[in-house]
């Protein structure tokens, strides 16, 4: 089983261009950065009081204001494209009644990932819950998940920032298990 990679610096360039779509948009990453299949940890800052959305249904809140959160999921179409899925569905609702898109690149404190790009998707997916199950118990050990936090499956908001470090410690924990 291979490490973690830690792909930050590759989603948050200043010229990635989010307004493309497709093959153009993940032309822009080179090859480590373009991971066909695997699963990804990335942690979020919300310096704004306002909360992050969702667009999904009548969207849920992915990051409370002025907290970070964890978000973690599979990917089975490519990094790029599940990026550009993050990108387009983050945003704000302002008090005006206006959104303010476009902010997952700013928002990205760390992006890692484990690429599974030999293993099924069936096997993805049961990484997947693992996943969900190690890091959730983790952070309940630590304290660490926000006493408003209601459970939402893919992003957990933390009761105080944590350093990008523990992060990678934990992933890296959990790539190791899995690659017994």
């Amino acid at each position: 089983m291979s490490k973690p990679k830690d792909l930050t610096e590759a989603y948050t360039r200043p010229w990635v261009d989010w307004k493309l779509r497709g093959k153009a948009f993940a032309s822009q990453f080179d090859r480590e950065a373009d991971v066909q299949r695997g699963l990804y940890v990335h942690l979020d800052m919300n310096d704004s009081h306002l909360p992050i959305y969702d667009a999904n249904g009548a969207g849920k809140i992915i990051i409370f204001g002025s907290t970070m959160a964890l978000k973690f999921g599979k990917f089975l179409k490519g990094l790029p494209a599940r990026m550009l899925l993050n990108h387009d569905h983050f945003h704000r609702r302002n008090l005006d009644g206006s959104s303010d898109k476009g902010i997952f690149a700013r928002v990205l404190k760390s992006l890692f990932v484990l690429d599974l790009s030999q293993s099924s998707d069936s096997d993805i997916r049961n990484y997947e819950t693992t996943l969900r199950k190690m890091l959730l118990d983790e952070l309940c050990s630590r304290e660490w998940i926000h006493p408003a936090h209601r459970g939402r499956s893919e992003s957990i908001n933390l009761a105080h920032p944590i350093p990008k470090s523990e992060v990678i410690t934990i992933f890296s924990s959990f790539a190791d298990r899995i690659g017994r």
